[in-house]
């Protein structure tokens, strides 16, 4: 049978279940950076993550992948910026764009605070199984993909 999702009768929603998780997470991983000492932010550790992955990504391929306007997004690279964890430096081909790099600070933060990112999403999960998290994560899959798909 399947689930009607705009059906009153069930007390959350998908979608509700959905923006509640993300903003505990994220509330969590804040926390848990703040108790070890570091002074970033959810979405910060984030972008540094991304950085350590991706080395040298404009501002606009930032926002990109945490979904943030370019406002948003230029706020967050000042305020690495402003704690010396990132450097911009002008893209030779396109001089209006700017790339960002960790520091040999922030290299260290982001390889630090990856364990608690990693022990924060353990937390999360205590509980589910290997058989829920896969299929969960299929479902979040398909919904990514079906509303990429109708843009």
């Amino acid at each position: 049978m399947k689930r009607d999702p705009n059906s009153h009768e069930r007390k959350r929603s998908l979608g509700h279940l959905l923006g509640l998780a993300s903003r505990l997470l994220r509330d969590r991983l804040s926390a848990n950076l703040a108790e070890a000492g570091y002074q970033l932010t959810a979405t910060e550790s984030i972008v540094m993550a991304h950085l350590h992955h991706h080395e040298g990504l404009t501002q606009r391929e930032i926002g990109d992948l945490i979904e943030r306007d370019r406002t948003a997004t230029t706020r967050l690279v000042d305020s690495l910026e402003s704690q010396r964890l990132v450097r911009r430096v002008h893209d030779r081909k396109d001089r209006r764009c700017n790339k960002v790099f960790l520091t040999k600070t922030g290299l260290r933060t982001v390889r630090e605070a990856q364990h608690l990112m990693k022990m924060t999403l353990i937390e999360a999960l205590n509980g589910a199984g290997e058989t829920q998290i896969t299929a969960c994560e299929r479902v979040l899959e398909q919904v990514i993909e079906n509303l990429t798909e109708s843009k």
